[in-house]
């Protein structure tokens, strides 16, 4: 009977350590799981704001070829026209 007791004891205290190692490799899991889910949300931020940039250097290759476009048609007006 006491090996019995002896052996449930052991099986409680075994479980109990089981239990709390399951506990620390769960709460560092989350613990990573947040870290990863910041450092995604960093990521997706400077994406904006590589996606903000590249759209603001189209609009200014766009505004210095309207620019240049518009120049040209100057410079040859005044090629044409006599002095």
């Amino acid at each position: 009977m006491e090996t019995l007791e002896n052996d449930l004891e052991n099986s409680r205290n075994a479980t109990k350590r089981l239990e709390e190692e399951q506990r620390t490799t769960e709460s560092g899991i989350e613990e990573r799981e947040n870290d990863v889910a910041t450092h995604r949300a960093q990521l997706n931020e400077v994406d904006t704001r590589i996606n903000e940039a590249r759209a603001e250097v189209q609009r200014l290759q766009n505004q210095i070829a309207s620019i240049a476009a518009g120049s040209t048609s100057i410079l040859s007006a005044r090629v044409n026209y006599p002095v």
